[in-house]
């Protein structure tokens, strides 16, 4: 899924509807048996950073299940890598 990303692809990306970037996720997927695809952090001054996964995916039988937790919806004519994420996601 993240093939030929480099380390800061997935960070500040645009968002056309203010014109400037803007967080990329509001909520964290914590589930187990997943497989990360993208992580993320959690913490703050309360407690350790610990790396979270904001995108996954499950294998079910010959199918694969993706949960994305990364706001793509408009990002993706600015931002090349939002949108071969998203691209990938729906395997296109």
């Amino acid at each position: 899924m993240v093939d030929g990303f480099q380390p800061h692809d997935i960070k500040f990306w645009h968002d056309d509807r203010v014109g400037y970037p803007t967080p990329l996720l509001e909520t964290v997927v914590e589930a187990e048996g997943w497989t990360p695809i993208i992580n993320s952090g959690n913490g703050d001054r309360r407690s350790d950073w610990r790396a979270v996964p904001a995108c996954v995916e499950k294998r079910d039988g010959q199918g694969i299940w993706r949960v994305c937790q990364v706001k793509l919806p408009h990002r993706t004519r600015t931002n090349p890598a939002a949108a071969i994420l998203a691209r990938r996601l729906l395997g296109r």
